[in-house]
């Protein structure tokens, strides 16, 4: 049995759900349906940024061996104005840590893609929101094609801004929307399980 942890913040950990409504929990549905001997781990933590998930990183690579690591982490970066250089530098440690307990490892990375209006709308200026936003794309390109990463390009696509989607505060997802974003989730993490089984 090999593990995936999926490591992030309240978009990870399900917030307003019940835990088996969370991503991990739907992922582990699909890994049961197709017979794949794959554990999916919820460490997610509402409120993360990159620098405070570097603080309890030690503690979740102790908990079990790390197989699969999806790192879905920087939103809260982006909604707090931290600069996304800073971010960059988080992630791209968060990584080499994991790297280095697990040399093995396959590194997923899931970005989020945030419309300007949204930005705004939560009090960023439009011109600042427009070029953070690109920045802040840009940071999770980046480190993909450091680390040779697949990457989830939109963690949110199709319900990002949808209401009958999302919960009232309009950033996290409900049941009906997680079940989307499991699915965005599985496009890119399946052929990556299926090809475990040939090599």
């Amino acid at each position: 049995m090999k593990n995936i942890v999926f490591f992030g913040d309240s978009l990870t950990e399900g917030y307003g759900l019940q835990s088996s409504q969370a991503p991990p929990a739907l992922i582990q549905q699909k890994i049961d349906k197709y017979g794949l001997l794959y554990t999916a781990i919820n460490a997610g933590v509402n409120g993360d940024t990159t620098h405070s998930a570097i603080m309890r990183l030690p503690n979740v690579l102790q908990q079990q061996e790390v197989d699969i690591f999806v790192l879905a982490l920087g939103i809260n970066d982006l909604f707090r104005g931290i600069a996304p250089q800073k971010m960059e530098q988080n992630l791209t440690q968060i990584i080499e840590r994991t790297k280095a307990q697990y040399p093995n490892v396959m590194i997923v990375m899931a970005k989020v893609k945030i419309p300007i209006e949204l930005l705004i709308g939560f009090g960023m200026m439009g011109q600042i929101a427009a070029q953070y936003a690109v920045q802040y794309q840009k940071v999770y390109e980046n480190i993909a094609k450091k680390y040779n990463s697949p990457l989830i390009t939109s963690l949110l696509e199709g319900v990002i801004g949808e209401v009958h989607l999302n919960l009232a505060d309009r950033l996290h997802p409900n049941a009906q929307g997680y079940e989307l974003v499991a699915d965005t989730i599985w496009q890119t993490i399946y052929p990556i399980l299926r090809q475990s089984y040939t090599n």
